[in-house]
């Protein structure tokens, strides 16, 4: 009976450690959270940066295709050839300042990034910590079920055990009465004879 009651307190340990309500689980998925949060905003950060050097290549084209129409404009000695060219030149220094300014953003994000770049080393640390912690945890919560089965099993045999000897002491009990009644029987005998 202590043994029943001895496998039933562990099947209890064991099932109530198995909580995905504990505060390091919830700290550690929302670590992860966290770190996912990061990696999306880099990715968009990414993105912009990718937008940003596209625009500033699409000007250096224009530039170039605009470089070509002054050198064709410059045989020509027309009014309309030389205010083309002007316009052409202008836009082309338009293009440039564009180009500068976007540079200089690209510069001053590079700096941010430089500056978070130790954080979010720091951070994908952290998560790979939390991950091989969640991967550990996950693992003892497979042991730890493996082994609430094992106890499961032994409970049911300890219970077939117990129904088993609970009838066998019932038989038993029965022939200890009727032996008990055959015991206290008693037998007299009365005669006349020598």
């Amino acid at each position: 009976m202590k043994k029943i009651i001895l496998l039933s307190l562990l099947a209890g340990l064991f099932l109530s450690s198995c909580n995905y309500e504990s505060p390091k689980y919830k700290a550690m998925v929302a670590s992860r959270d966290s770190l996912q949060n990061v990696l999306e905003q880099k990715d968009k950060e990414a993105n912009d940066y990718l937008s940003i050097i596209n625009e500033i290549e699409q000007n250096l084209e224009q530039i170039k295709m605009t470089e070509g129409y002054i050198t064709a404009d410059q045989g020509e000695a027309t009014q309309d050839a030389r205010t083309r060219i002007q316009n052409n030149i202008n836009l082309i220094n338009q293009l440039l300042s564009d180009n500068k300014a976007k540079i200089e953003e690209l510069e001053q994000k590079s700096k941010q990034i430089g500056a978070l770049q130790g954080r979010v080393n720091a951070l994908k640390k952290q998560m790979q910590e939390k991950e091989t912690e969640i991967a550990e945890l996950k693992k003892q919560l497979e042991e730890k079920n493996i082994k609430i089965h094992q106890l499961d099993s032994t409970v049911v045999k300890l219970n077939t055990n117990i129904s088993t000897l609970s009838t066998e002491k019932q038989m038993v009990e029965n022939v200890v009465v009727e032996q008990d009644g055959a015991l206290h029987t008693a037998y007299y005998f009365i005669g006349t004879s020598k």
